[in-house]
């Protein structure tokens, strides 16, 4: 069985084929040399399709839990929504778009992940696997 302790690179780096010497540590010490071929980086692109449920309730404002039933909102009191992924590995970067709609009336709250009125409609830091707006 042979053991090597030092190993020698000879050859330019732009060749295709380089030869290494390495140096047999057994009692007889010899060299032993073999021709290395290099390879090329290969780049593959991959599509793929993944599925993640995301779940929205509404929620409380201070604790961010959801409401066990559809709570009545009274007219001009807040309202949060909540927002999480069903995986640690998804990131909600941003609500690209949020519309109100009751009994006919509808408001955009949230248009290309911007509020129309920040006044009145905000959102959490985002980054997280859960959000509230």
């Amino acid at each position: 069985q042979t053991s090597v302790s030092e190993a020698v690179v000879i050859g330019d780096d732009a060749s295709a084929n380089e030869t290494v010497g390495f140096f047999d540590s057994s009692p007889g010490f010899e060299e032993v040399t073999a021709n290395l071929t290099s390879s090329s980086i290969v780049y593959f692109e991959y599509v793929v399709d993944l599925d993640y449920d995301l779940n929205a309730c509404l929620c409380d404002s201070s604790t961010r839990e959801c409401y066990d039933s559809n709570p009545t909102i009274s007219q001009n009191s807040l309202l949060m929504l909540c927002v999480e992924a069903d995986s640690d590995q998804v990131v909600i970067a941003s609500v690209p778009l949020l519309t109100l709609e009751q009994d006919g009336l509808v408001y955009d709250a949230i248009v290309d992940s911007v509020p129309t009125d920040p006044s009145i409609t905000g959102t959490s830091s985002m980054g997280t696997n859960s959000e509230a707006v």
